[in-house]
């Protein structure tokens, strides 16, 4: 070890660096020079910032400036100074309006023994006038609901925040952007959301000098369940006409609806109402279109708000039976006008092969005492025994009263009246009206 530190002059390394510490503290002891220190980035600080904003005034640039400082003053003072110990400030109060200042700042020591000298000069800053808006706020709606639902209304409340800032920066707000995902929803949202303030290319606005007056949004979002729904008529048979023997094809034969889940979930079919298979005969048409009325609490994205259905016959055809007065039920002691009726019969080909103007008996519905002295048109009802077959149409007769009606021969004779004058007998409820058809036998 001695050998090792004889080798390398360890002892007389050693005592120099001691002598140059002593010689170090005797020249700091007694000669104490001067020195100058260069201090970068050392922060201004404002003041009057309570006058600028009751001004309505904020600084936007340069609020957080720097500037770099030289310090000159003995090495013994120079010795544990620092940035902290340097103040540079600006006085702001004097300003009333917006715009770019440049301004001389002010440096304070915490050791008056000590100078300065500004190397940065001059501190430049923008005041913009503090303003408020109102600002639209927009929904980015991401994803896609579960299978089997659709995305129904949403709404945002409020429509619009109310944001406070410099001026310069609310004209570069476009809207408040919030977000939401939907994916694999199956129910309606009722939520909270953050939102962005962004510019119109949808790039985040500074929020440094922005104040929010609402933060967050109220998000309301319709979920609905939504399925193919069929479309059903009723058939309303006529004659021997039954169910069976029509054939309904409706146009569209389905829609797609959407809504609450508990409606669409116990929804199978839309009826759109009732078809008269005689009323189809009667105005012989064979087509018709009937509104989709939706159940309540559904809607639907159908372009299709009517629906057309076509009715046809299987193995049915029509007939023409021609009658003569020989069918006609007898109502003596009136005549008819007409001498016979052509009526039009629907059946089968089996059926129809049967029927003859034999099988048929037309008879006027109608009652005497309304009945008119000359033409008198009633309806009338057909009947064609066992032959299974349906008619068609509706059909008239024209019942025809005489001025007088005949004597019938064989009625006898009141003696006490044999002129045949009318007479009031006891009891008027038994009053007979000879001009009363429908009082005579």
């Amino acid at each position: 070890m001695r050998k090792w530190l004889k080798e390398n002059d360890i002892p007389i390394k050693t005592l120099s660096l001691l002598v140059a510490i002593l010689l170090w503290f005797y020249v700091m002891d007694s000669q104490d020079p001067d020195m100058t220190q260069p201090f970068y980035d050392v922060e201004v600080q404002y003041t009057g910032l309570s006058n600028l904003s009751d001004a309505g005034l904020i600084i936007t640039e340069g609020n957080t400036a720097t500037v770099d400082i030289r310090i000159t003053g003995k090495l013994s003072d120079l010795l544990g100074f620092s940035r902290t110990d340097i103040r540079a400030t600006v006085d702001v109060s004097s300003i009333t309006v917006p715009g770019e200042y440049e301004r001389t700042y002010l440096v304070t020591l915490t050791n008056n023994r000590l100078t300065y000298t500004r190397v940065t000069q001059r501190v430049t800053f923008t005041v913009d006038r503090v303003a408020t808006r109102s600002i639209p706020v927009q929904i980015a709606i991401q994803g896609e609901p579960a299978e089997g639902y659709v995305l129904g209304g949403h709404s945002l409340t409020p429509e619009a925040v109310t944001v406070e800032g410099p001026e310069q920066v609310l004209a570069q707000i476009d809207h408040a952007a919030a977000v939401y995902d939907v994916s694999g929803a199956t129910s309606s949202v009722n939520t909270v959301l953050d939102y962005t303030l962004v510019n119109e290319a949808g790039d985040p606005i500074d929020m440094t000098f922005i104040t929010l007056e609402q933060p967050t949004v109220d998000f309301e979002l319709q979920v609905h369940q939504s399925g193919e729904i069929p479309l059903t008529v009723d058939i309303v048979p006529y004659g021997y006409i039954t169910d069976d023997m029509i054939d309904c094809h409706i146009e569209p034969e389905s829609i797609r609806i959407s809504g609450d889940p508990e409606v669409v979930s116990t929804t199978n079919q839309i009826n759109l109402g009732s078809i008269s298979i005689r009323q189809l005969l009667e105005d012989n048409v064979t087509e018709l279109t009937m509104p989709i009325i939706l159940p309540n609490g559904v809607t639907t994205d159908s372009e299709y708000s009517y629906a057309t259905i076509t009715i046809s016959f299987k193995n049915l055809r029509q007939m023409v039976v021609n009658t003569t007065s020989e069918q006609f039920a007898d109502i003596s002691p009136y005549t008819y006008a007409e001498t016979g009726l052509s009526l039009v019969f629907m059946g089968t080909d089996e059926e129809l092969s049967l029927l003859t103007a034999e099988d048929v008996l037309i008879t006027p519905v109608y009652n005497p005492d309304n009945l008119e002295v000359g033409e008198n048109t009633v309806s009338v009802t057909v009947s064609t025994g066992d032959r299974q077959v349906t008619l068609i149409g509706s059909y008239t007769l024209t019942i025809i009263v005489p001025e007088e009606l005949p004597t019938d021969p064989d009625l006898p004779t009141d003696p006490d009246n044999p002129d045949g004058n009318e007479t009031v007998p006891d009891d008027p409820g038994t009053t007979a009206n000879p001009d009363d058809p429908g009082a005579l036998e």
